[in-house]
């Protein structure tokens, strides 16, 4: 519906620029860009962490720990993946990118609820294809400090 594409993009662009615009790159300068991968994703879902424990929200009721931490870290580290590979000569990563995939990322699970006898086998799955990602990931990009020449490279 066209709420959903309208919500899904607001909720991108503010997300995006707290958690990659803001959050990711200051972190990646102590942690590298895996270890700031998973700080910002565990963040991430501490503050989805209300919406499961109070009644009337879109995720009361639903599982979550363990669901909920694996699909954030995917995303989190996939996004990362693309904001680090899109760095500039300042260091800073494009964020355009990311927020278009987080936007059609929240219109499809809008569009194509999962069922929930589906939830394990889709997060087996998530894990492997964020695994490839930093597998495939040029390893400077996994170190603290890697130099602007080494993260200009192509993708």
């Amino acid at each position: 519906s066209p709420a959903t594409i309208f919500w899904s993009l607001q909720i991108a662009l503010g997300e995006e620029i707290g958690w990659r615009g803001y959050a990711l790159p200051r972190a990646a300068q102590r942690l590298g860009w895996l270890g700031a991968a998973l700080l910002v994703g565990v963040l991430w879902a501490l503050w989805y962490l209300p919406q499961f424990l109070v009644p009337g929200t879109n995720l009361y009721g639903e599982p979550f720990p363990v669901f909920l931490l694996i699909i954030v870290l995917y995303d989190s580290t996939i996004f990362t993946c693309l904001y680090a590979r899109t760095a500039g000569r300042r260091g800073g990563g494009a964020l355009l990118p990311v927020i278009l995939l987080r936007w059609a990322q929240g219109v499809w699970l809008e569009a194509l609820p999962t069922p929930s006898d589906a939830l394990l086998p889709a997060a087996a799955a998530l894990v492997f294809v964020a695994g490839f990602a930093f597998v495939t990931m040029p390893r400077p990009l996994l170190r603290r400090g890697a130099t602007d020449s080494e993260v200009m490279r192509p993708i």
